[in-house]
């Protein structure tokens, strides 16, 4: 026997582009019997119009007289009072269906994949995702839909404390395994930093803010400016009563780091700029030589300028072979 509300479920779920294996396969888990399912498809596969087919011919005979009978009771009797029956049964191949009433269980639709960014992403059994996405850190996020062509992805949680770096938002107190390096001496901490700068230099910049000693601390943050190559992280060195002198060093080695003589213009102290600059005139660029105060220097740039302009004139000398 099969149900009118199963058939009309899975009707449904037909017209809507689903098939028939994925529905069949979808209410054997939930509870259905394999035959009851099997069933139900095999009556809404029938072809439109098999089940209620009807031969009115033969039955004339029998329907004529009887529509005589009854319009003769009409006209004696002025009011007749017709009994409908308590139920009623559909003809030819419907006779197998019995109208069920409504049960206790009821038949979930099939899980729709969301497209919501906030809502979870639940995956149907049609090309599905992996059932565990989980690759064990803490600090992945991951997950598998759709979108990610039913792939697991495990995305990095930033700032997650516990994944070994001290990262923005992150501080000792509120991140003590990743913002402070217990088990290591303040050089082998600034060495440990150095590393970490040549491949992440904002987090290294964090983990000099969490050294106490300020003469290290200022050391840790010209380090990083230096392997950064990023001037302004020499305007973190602020504490300390020879910050500014650090400063102005983290500024020159900056700027030779990287070939910018401009960087040295920053530097407040005349000496420290002036350090500065020569270290340019030694590398032959004489472009700084009137930005030098000290005279003494600009004397010097000046004349290893004019000693490479009269030899870059000297018409080159070919050596004769000794006879």
């Amino acid at each position: 026997m099969v149900k009118k509300e199963l058939i009309d479920y899975i009707r449904t779920y037909v017209n809507k582009g689903y098939p028939t294996s994925y529905i069949r396969n979808y209410l054997i888990n939930y509870g259905y019997g394999a035959d009851e399912v099997d069933n139900a498809l095999r009556y809404i596969e029938q072809p439109a119009g098999k089940s209620v087919s009807f031969n009115i011919a033969p039955m004339l005979k029998f329907i004529i007289p009887i529509i005589i009978v009854l319009a003769a009771v009409a006209f004696l009797i002025p009011t007749v009072m017709l009994k409908t029956p308590s139920q009623s049964y559909p003809k030819g191949n419907n006779d197998n269906i019995v109208i069920a009433p409504p049960t206790n269980v009821e038949v979930p639709e099939p899980v729709v994949p969301q497209t919501n960014s906030e809502t979870p992403v639940v995956d149907t059994p049609i090309n599905v995702c992996p059932a565990n996405c989980d690759d064990g850190k803490e600090c992945t996020r991951d997950y598998c839909s759709e979108n990610t062509g039913l792939m697991c992805v495990h995305q990095p949680i930033r700032p997650c404390c516990g994944n070994g770096a001290c990262e923005s938002g992150e501080d000792k107190d509120s991140c003590a395994k990743d913002c402070t390096i217990t088990s290591l001496s303040l050089w082998d901490q600034i060495e440990a930093i150095k590393v970490q700068a040549s491949t992440d230099p904002s987090v290294a910049r964090k983990a000099c803010s969490i050294i106490d000693a300020i003469n290290f601390r200022n050391r840790c943050y010209s380090d990083v400016a230096v392997i950064a190559e990023t001037e302004s992280y020499c305007d973190d060195i602020k504490e300390g009563s020879d910050a500014d002198s650090l400063k102005w060093k983290c500024y020159s080695n900056v700027a030779k780091a990287v070939q910018r003589n401009n960087i040295c213009d920053r530097i407040n102290d005349e000496i420290v700029r002036d350090e500065c600059y020569m270290n340019f005139v030694l590398a032959d660029d004489y472009t700084v030589c009137d930005k030098i105060i000290n005279e003494y220097q600009k004397q010097n740039c000046n004349q290893l300028k004019n000693i490479k302009g009269i030899m870059a004139n000297q018409p080159e000398i070919i050596e004769q072979p000794v006879e």
